[in-house]
């Protein structure tokens, strides 16, 4: 599956609640690094995501997203991507691969009000 596939398909099913794209090695950049995993409630993504990519735009328009898992390639940077659907966010699961730093997490409470659940795994 392509990056803009994905895009599209997210873009086309704004009801959308199971989407399971794990180890899929075509949604990485160009120089093969993971950018940014996501899910939201019961959906699950994992891909990249560069500044102005097809997909990023899909992944920030999304604005019900209860829950998020970060693996390997997120950033803290990828937040501000997600920042506007992340707003709704109870839990989060941040695992093996990811790098979300101590500021990062510090800022959890401010951009997801709402959070109920944390767990960091091999952080």
């Amino acid at each position: 599956v392509s990056r803009n596939g994905l895009a599209y398909i997210i873009r086309r099913n704004p009801k959308l609640i199971v989407l399971k794209a794990k180890g899929c090695r075509q949604l990485s950049s160009s120089d093969g690094r993971l950018h940014s995993v996501g899910c939201m409630s019961k959906y699950d993504f994992v891909g990249s995501a560069t500044d102005g990519d097809n997909l990023d735009h899909a992944l920030s328009r999304v604005f019900t997203w209860e829950e998020l898992r970060l693996g390997w390639g997120f950033y803290p940077s990828s937040l501000k991507i997600l920042e506007p659907s992340i707003q709704m966010l109870k839990a989060i699961n941040v695992g093996v691969g990811a790098q979300l730093g101590e500021l990062a997490v510090a800022s959890l409470p401010k951009h997801c009000p709402l959070l109920e659940s944390v767990s960091l795994c091999f952080q």
